[in-house]
C-alpha cells in the first residue's frame, strides 16, 4: 500500500472484499518476521497513540503491534509492543507512548508470522496527554462483583464476615481436596457465605493420584485417567451436596498448564473430553444447576495455553462450560508492571473466549489474581511465600497495585476477579498473601478494595487509551451511580481532566483519594498503613457532558463516585 514500507521475509498479500475499514487490508505471515511499517515526523512530548484492526483465518495467528520512536538519523530511542493471538473476527489494538527527548519519527510496525494476520484501519495520532473521555453510553461486560481464595477451616466466623462484607464479596473459591476442614467447617462456611448470597466456586489443587502418573519433571502428575477422574468429581459434588453445601460452579483443575508440576496437568484435547464427561455425569445425578468453570490456567497467556485449551475445544465441550477462567499473576517473569501487563495478555484470553462463545452469555471468572512483585514503598519487601511474618502484602504499593489490577482485568472483559486470598491462609505461615491477617489487621490492599465500592450489576465503561498517561484508571456505571478509579504508581504526580459524556443531569460528586498514613520497614516487621481521605473537586456540565479536574499524587489512587 502507498506509504508503506515492507521489511523481513515473508508473505505480503493487498487483498480485496471483507476489509475492516475501507476497501482493501492486507495479509502478513509465512515467515516470523513479515514486517510492514510507516514512519512519521513525530516532537518530544507528543502523546502518540498507534492502531489497528486485525484477525486470523482461525483465531490462532501470532502478531505484533509495534510503536518505535527514532531520532534525527533514524536510529530507535523506544519501543513498545503488543504480541497478541490475532482472533478470528476483526478486533481493534491500540498502544500509546510519549515522544522521549530526542525523538524525531514515529513509527508504525504491523507484524505477522508464521500464520498469515490479516491487518487493517491501522492509525498512528497525536493525542491530549492531559485529559481521558468516559462515555455512560459506551460500557463493556457486566460487573459481577469481587470474588476471594477462602479457606473452610481455621477461620474466625466474625472475622470472616467482616472481611467478606466490607469488600461486598460476591463469590468465594473454596478448596478441601487436601485440606483439614470437617464436615461441620464446611457447612459452617456455606452457611455464612449463603446467607450473604455469595456463591462458591469449588475446585480441587491436585486430583488424587489414582488418576495420573507423577515423574520427577511432573511430581504433581498428569492426568491418564480422564473417565476415572471425571466420576470423581461427581462424587465430590454429590458429597457435598449430602452436606447441604451443594456448590454453584466447580473448577476441575488448578492451573492444568502446570505439565504436572505443581498441579495436576493435562493437555488441552483431554481437557475438553474431560469437561464434557463431568457435565454429562452432573447432569446424569440431577447436578444440572451446577456449572463447570475453566480451563482455569496459571495465566492469561502462559506460552499462550489457556488459548489452547478453548481453541481445542469442541461443540460440546463449549456447551458444557458454565464460565471461562484463567489466573492472573503479574510476576516479573512473564508479565510485569501491573495494567501494563495485563490488559495484553487478557486480551489474548478474552478474545479466545469471545471467538470460542460470541453470545457471550458466560461470564469470565478470574479465579486467582493478585502480584508477584516486592518492591513497593520504595523499598524491598520478602515475597509472601518464602518468609514468616511481615511481607509484600503489608506494603501500601501492593494495595495501590491491586486497585489498578483490579480495574485492568474489569477493563479487558472480566465478570468477576478473585483475590488471592481474603485472610492469610490458618495452617502455612510461609504462605501469607492474604489482606486480612488472621488477628484482623486489615492491610492496605484491604482499605484500598474497600473504597474502591464499584456498583455489582452495573456495565463496565469502555476505557480510553491510558498508554503513554502515567497512570491508569476504569470504572463502571449503573442506572443511579457511576464509579471510576484511577491509580499512580509512577514517582511523578499527574494533573488530568476527566471527561464523562452521555450524563443527562448534573450529577453529585464525590472524591476520595487513597494514600500511605505510615510507611513500614520490613527489617523492623513493621506494616504500612493506609487511608483514604476526602478530596474536593471543581466540575463543569453542560450538554450532558461533565468535565471536572484531578490530581493524582504519586503513589496514591482516587475513586470518584458520581450520582446520577
Amino acid at each position: 500500500p502507498e506509504h508503506w514500507t515492507r521489511y523481513g521475509g515473508g508473505d505480503y498479500a493487498w487483498q480485496e472484499g471483507a476489509a475492516a475499514a475501507g476497501a482493501r487490508f492486507v495479509e502478513l505471515g509465512g515467515s516470523p518476521y513479515a514486517l510492514l511499517y510507516q514512519r512519521v515526523v513525530a516532537e518530544p512530548g507528543q502523546r502518540i497513540v498507534a492502531s489497528a484492526s486485525a484477525r486470523s483465518a482461525e483465531g490462532r495467528g501470532a502478531a505484533t503491534l509495534k510503536l518505535e520512536f527514532q531520532d534525527a538519523s533514524e536510529m530507535k530511542l523506544s519501543s513498545l509492543e503488543w504480541a497478541l493471538s490475532a482472533p478470528g473476527e476483526w478486533t481493534d489494538f491500540g498502544l500509546g507512548e510519549v515522544a522521549p527527548e530526542g525523538a524525531a519519527f514515529a513509527t508504525l510496525a504491523l507484524v505477522g508470522s508464521g500464520e498469515s494476520v490479516a491487518w487493517d484501519d491501522a492509525h498512528l495520532s497525536v493525542e491530549a496527554s492531559s485529559r481521558v473521555t468516559f462515555d455512560l453510553a459506551s460500557t463493556q461486560q457486566a460487573f459481577l462483583g469481587l470474588g476471594a481464595q477462602v479457606w473452610a477451616y481455621g477461620w474466625d466466623n466474625a472475622l470472616l464476615a467482616h472481611a467478606l462484607e466490607g469488600l461486598n464479596i460476591r463469590y468465594v473459591r473454596v478448596e478441601n481436596v487436601y485440606e483439614t476442614a470437617t464436615d461441620e467447617q464446611l457447612g459452617a462456611l456455606h452457611a455464612l457465605t449463603s446467607a450473604r448470597g455469595i456463591e462458591w466456586v469449588f475446585h480441587c489443587w491436585s486430583g488424587p493420584g489414582t488418576y495420573s502418573v507423577s515423574s520427577p519433571s511432573a511430581p504433581a502428575g498428569v492426568l491418564v485417567d480422564v473417565e476415572g477422574f471425571a466420576t470423581w468429581w461427581v462424587e465430590q459434588v454429590e458429597g457435598l451436596d449430602a452436606l447441604g453445601v451443594r456448590p454453584a460452579w466447580i473448577e476441575l483443575m488448578n492451573e492444568p498448564d502446570s505439565e504436572g508440576a505443581w498441579s495436576t496437568g493435562i493437555g488441552s484435547t483431554e481437557y475438553a473430553s474431560l469437561v464434557a464427561l463431568v457435565r454429562a455425569g452432573l447432569d446424569g445425578q440431577g447436578f444440572t444447576d451446577v456449572g463447570i468453570v475453566g480451563p482455569g490456567g496459571s495465566a492469561f497467556n502462559y506460552f499462550h495455553s489457556n488459548r489452547e485449551y478453548l481453541l481445542e475445544m469442541e461443540p460440546a465441550s463449549v456447551a458444557a462450560m458454565g464460565a471461562w477462567s484463567s489466573h492472573a499473576w503479574d510476576d516479573g517473569v512473564f508479565c510485569e508492571g501491573g495494567a501494563e501487563c495485563l490488559i495484553p495478555s487478557a486480551r489474548d484470553f478474552t478474545d479466545a473466549v469471545a471467538a470460542l462463545d460470541p453470545t457471550g452469555d458466560k461470564p469470565i471468572f478470574v479465579t486467582e489474581y493478585a502480584t508477584k512483585e516486592t518492591f513497593f514503598d520504595g523499598q524491598e519487601w520478602p515475597f509472601p511465600e518464602t518468609e514468616v511474618g511481615i511481607n509484600a502484602t503489608d506494603s501500601v504499593g501492593y494495595g495501590l497495585r491491586l486497585l489498578e489490577n483490579t480495574l485492568a482485568l474489569l477493563n479487558a472483559g472480566a465478570h468477576a476477579p478473585f483475590i488471592w486470598y481474603l485472610l492469610d491462609e490458618p495452617s502455612l505461615t510461609t504462605k501469607m498473601w492474604g489482606i486480612v491477617a488472621l488477628d484482623g489487621r486489615e492491610k492496605p490492599a484491604y482499605t484500598a478494595l474497600e473504597g474502591l465500592v464499584l456498583p455489582v450489576g452495573g456495565r463496565v465503561l469502555t476505557p480510553p487509551l491510558f498508554d503513554g498517561l502515567g497512570f491508569y484508571g476504569g470504572g463502571v456505571t449503573s442506572g443511579e451511580q457511576t464509579v471510576l478509579g484511577f491509580s499512580n504508581e509512577g514517582l511523578e504526580d499527574r494533573s488530568f481532566t476527566v471527561r464523562v459524556r452521555s450524563v443527562n443531569v448534573a450529577p453529585e460528586i464525590m472524591v476520595n483519594r487513597f494514600q500511605a498514613r505510615t510507611i513500614g520497614d520490613p527489617n523492623t516487621e513493621t506494616p504500612s498503613e493506609a487511608e483514604w481521605v476526602e478530596v474536593t473537586v471543581d466540575s463543569r456540565y453542560a450538554g450532558g457532558t461533565l468535565d471536572f479536574d484531578l490530581t493524582l499524587p504519586s503513589g496514591t489512587a482516587l475513586t470518584v463516585v458520581l450520582n446520577h
